[in-house]
């Protein structure tokens, strides 16, 4: 009883409306299912349903071949990262799929080549879309964000310290969506990770308005899209205070409801 009082005394109890082009979203879904009972989305179809909910997202272009590096990629993107595209091969780093710090469309191109041949020996029968070419974003923080459809509890949104060492941290917690902005707010606040984000040995403290924000468009997606069955966005790269932050790598699984 302590505890519910302490909620009731909580400001901001509410579940706030975010602009965002649910339509389209629920039509690009629609698209990618298009009857089948599941449907894997690597990053750049992910992407396209993010981007309806104003997450802020890299600019990429899908490279199917060798020749689409000089029809398709402008100078401007360097220095790229670029990583395989594929619904079969989920942990792109584990398969050898990604290259960095890409510099020339000379090293584009080795790297494609590297990242193609990686994939298929890593897994043979993977369907290979091609691969992704953005520019690499500025180094920051990196956070996770993501979600699940729970059978009893419904959309369940998940928020913690990101990176490629996030399944051994485990520092991470869980909010049901929808959620009140106050929620978001107490989510970011109870890893562990708060005080790097705040700001340690001299480093600025994060933009944490910008992770509130984003973890309330998801609260919001995975409500209003319950064909969204689990999400990853990892790492979310936050910057200083009043920079924002920008999605550098998600995936999304989508499942026809009953």
């Amino acid at each position: 009883m302590s505890f519910y009082g302490e909620l009731l005394a909580l400001n901001k109890r509410e579940v706030r409306k975010i602009a965002a082009d649910c339509n389209t979203a629920a039509t690009i879904i629609t698209k990618k299912l298009a009857g089948r009972d599941r449907c894997y989305l690597p990053e750049k179809g992910a992407n396209e349903i993010l981007q309806c909910y104003g997450f802020p997202v890299l600019k990429s272009v899908l490279l199917k071949n060798l020749s689409d590096i000089d029809i398709s990629v402008d100078e401007t993107i360097f220095p790229a990262a670029m990583k395989i595209c594929s619904p079969d091969i989920i942990h792109k780093f584990d398969a050898g799929g990604v290259r960095l710090k890409i510099k020339t469309k000379d090293e584009a191109r080795k790297a494609f080549e590297e990242i193609i041949e990686n994939a298929k020996k890593f897994k043979p029968s993977a369907k290979i879309d091609g691969v992704i070419i953005e520019r690499m974003a500025k180094r920051g923080v990196e956070v996770i964000l993501g979600g699940v459809r729970d059978p009893n509890f419904g959309p369940i949104c998940m928020f913690g310290l990101g990176g490629t060492f996030v399944e051994a941290m485990r520092d991470v917690t869980f909010r049901i969506a929808p959620m009140w902005e106050i929620s978001a707010e107490i989510m970011i606040r109870t890893i562990k990770a708060y005080r790097i984000l705040k700001g340690i040995r001299g480093a600025p403290p994060c933009d944490i308005d910008a992770i509130k924000d984003c973890i309330l468009r998801l609260s919001q997606m995975l409500t209003e899209q319950p064909e969204i069955a689990e999400l990853d966005i990892n790492p979310l790269i936050v910057y200083p205070e009043g920079q924002g932050c920008l999605v550098a790598d998600s995936r999304i699984l989508l499942k026809n409801h009953p």
